[in-house]
């Protein structure tokens, strides 16, 4: 008995009744709202996934290795843009599913699942985060590392970018009296004077006992008129040094400026 044949393209259901080339992916609208509300790591994920379905693995990974290096991003530039990027991510992976999803008959996969998975891959990404930032040199390490590298854009008269490194350096250390000093040489250099002057109180704050501030904050002050404040100034640094080398400096300093000369 001969079996007759059967014409694939009229095999046009599953066993449960859902069309053969149908594929079950998380919605886009889905994800979009998994960037905002769970985190773009994981609604990256979930995306990731959907592709990988569609057969666009490298598209897949591409995205995911985005994920993982924007989050690590944000630790080191501010976390407060956080949800920012989660409402741009959100309105980006949204459009891109709803594009890549067209040609496809689709079905949608379960919501819990997602927003566990969603949920599961943020905090693994975003924990790898944490550790990244904890092993690379945080606090004062990076703080020193941006003031010497000020101080190498200083010797090569680099005087603005100087100023940024200096400021890079306070953001990461509060603290740290030398950073002031050097970017209130910074800008007595470019002329800003009223910058410097307020620079180098903090480091006198900080450190009272340098005598390098004091001196410099004696030029900034001339410059603007305050010939009393640059006198106490100068009066100051050389009461703060035993130094011959360094009162000779100071006393140079003080004279260059056009005050008493010795």
């Amino acid at each position: 008995m001969q079996v007759p044949t059967v014409d694939p393209t009229l095999i046009t259901a599953e066993p449960d009744g859902r069309p053969a080339n149908t594929l079950e992916l998380w919605t886009p609208r889905g994800i979009g709202w998994a960037s905002v509300l769970l985190g773009f790591p994981g609604a990256t994920v979930l995306a990731a996934l959907n592709w990988r379905r569609m057969g666009r693995t490298r598209k897949a990974i591409v995205h995911l290795v985005a994920a993982v290096i924007g989050t690590w991003a944000i630790y080191f530039v501010n976390a407060s843009v956080g949800l920012l990027v989660g409402l741009a991510v959100g309105y980006y992976l949204f459009r891109a599913q709803r594009s890549d999803q067209s040609p496809f008959a689709t079905t949608e996969r379960s919501g819990l699942a997602g927003a566990l998975i969603a949920i599961a891959a943020s905090i693994l990404i975003v924990a790898s985060g944490v550790v990244i930032e904890t092993a690379a040199p945080t606090g004062a390490p990076r703080a020193r590392a941006y003031a010497q590298s000020g101080v190498d854009l200083s010797n090569q008269g680099q005087w603005e970018k100087a100023v940024e490194a200096y400021t890079s350096a306070i953001e990461l250390d509060p603290t740290l009296a030398l950073a002031f000093i050097n970017r209130g040489t910074a800008y007595n250099q470019l002329g800003n004077y009223d910058l410097a002057v307020v620079d180098l109180t903090k480091a006198i704050e900080l450190d009272p006992t340098d005598p390098f501030a004091p001196g410099l904050r004696g030029i900034a002050r001339a410059q603007t008129g305050d010939i009393a404040g640059a006198t106490a100034d100068f009066d100051r640094a050389l009461s703060l040094t035993t130094d011959p080398d360094l009162t000779s400096r100071i006393k140079k300093l003080r004279c260059d400026v056009g005050l008493a000369c010795e």
